[in-house]
């Protein structure tokens, strides 16, 4: 039988196909504390807006029938880190139990090793090696962990169809700009984030493009106007304010640059545009177009999604 190192993303759809199977690590630490090697993490798979560092905790026990969604909906507190490295076709989930234990989940073999390994193995100021660790690696096929896999791949991958690819790739190119301090490319890739996000707003609320009766495409001054003179408000005034203090934000100089002399862009400039960013995004996605939301926010409802 051919030894199974690494399993589509695409297999993951119907977490309840036949012969379907998760790579698993479990690794629990002779010493403590436990180190985090952050930096190398992100120095080699950059951070995109669909991997997580969060930590979770149960805030009520969930009475549910059924025990999937009961293990899913109640699973003990935990630091979570997910990575999705698209070009490499290849998912990560990393939960770190409090009681030290750790549980990395991945459809690849390698991938998931590797991050085992540039997390927690050699880590300064410990330096703990890999005899440290008691470790463990296999191939699991338990219902829990392909759904528990499947979900959180659904989230990462979430945009679906329906939301333009250039929104996600825009909102990454602000924060990676941000990060190097590309000042101005931060501003305007934000600028043209919330673009994206208004178009798609427009379509979606409107049923049409964002279009004059003349077929020229409307600019985003002119979709801020279009929001703002809905009665009742589809997007609240606050959040189309934020949207066009993006804009203008963005046009100083930015998407329609003419250059104001001696203008340069601060960190102050970039700070702010990528902060309202976030602000908008996350109100949008949760709040506003909810439908599409549950996708982005990456917040599974087990009892009405699994």
């Amino acid at each position: 039988m051919e030894k199974v190192v690494k399993i589509p993303l695409d297999a993951y759809k119907d977490y309840e196909k036949e012969g379907l199977k998760v790579f698993k690590i479990t690794a629990k630490s002779k010493s403590t504390p436990i180190d985090f090697n952050l930096a190398t993490l992100f120095e080699k798979a950059g951070w995109q807006p669909s991997d997580r560092f969060r930590f979770w905790y149960v805030q009520k026990f969930k009475e549910i029938d059924n025990p999937l969604l009961s293990a899913l909906a109640n699973a003990p507190p935990h630091i979570l880190i997910r990575k999705l490295d698209r070009e490499e076709d290849s998912f990560c989930i990393c939960r770190i139990l409090l009681d030290g234990c750790i549980e990395i989940f991945s459809n690849d073999e390698d991938y998931a090793s590797a991050f085992f390994t540039d997390l927690f193995v050699n880590v300064p100021p410990t330096f703990y090696k890999l005899r440290n660790w008691e470790v463990r690696r296999k191939w699991v096929k338990d219902i829990t962990s392909i759904a528990m896999f499947s979900g959180s791949l659904a989230g990462a991958l979430g945009w679906g169809k329906e939301v333009p690819k250039e929104i996600e790739e825009s909102m990454a190119e602000a924060i990676k700009d941000y990060e190097i301090k590309n000042w101005h490319s931060c501003v305007v890739m934000c600028r043209r984030c919330v673009e994206s996000i208004m178009k798609l707003a427009y379509t979606r609320f409107f049923g049409q493009e964002p279009k004059t009766t003349r077929g020229r495409d409307l600019d985003l001054a002119e979709i801020i106007k279009r929001f703002e003179s809905e009665k009742p408000e589809v997007i609240p005034r606050h959040l189309l304010n934020i949207v066009d203090s993006i804009r203008n934000l963005g046009n100083v100089p930015g998407a329609h640059a003419k250059a104001i002399p001696k203008y340069k862009f601060t960190r102050s400039d970039a700070l702010l545009a990528l902060t309202n960013l976030q602000s908008f995004v996350h109100s949008y996605f949760t709040k506003i177009d909810k439908e599409l939301g549950t996708i982005y926010t990456l917040e599974i409802n087990f009892e009405n999604n699994i």
